[in-house]
């Protein structure tokens, strides 16, 4: 499945991101030089949120110091 537009607009352009199940994902700013990887979590088995979470709100927020 590919997404058209930005996951996360105020990203670096140049990032791009895989999503895997139970929020698994993988960032790559190679801009940065930086790669996070993040292996997931399952928080309700009964409403899964299919790779969808505020995990990537929550990384900008603490990472967008490293873009100026």
């Amino acid at each position: 499945m590919e997404f058209n537009g930005s996951l996360i607009p105020t990203a670096p352009a140049d990032m791009f991101m895989a999503l895997g199940k139970n929020d698994q994902k993988i960032y790559v700013i190679p801009s940065k030089k930086m790669l996070v990887i993040r292996m997931g979590e399952v928080v309700n088995l009964d409403n899964p949120t299919l790779a969808l979470s505020d995990f990537d709100e929550i990384l900008q927020q603490k990472t967008s110091v490293l873009y100026q």
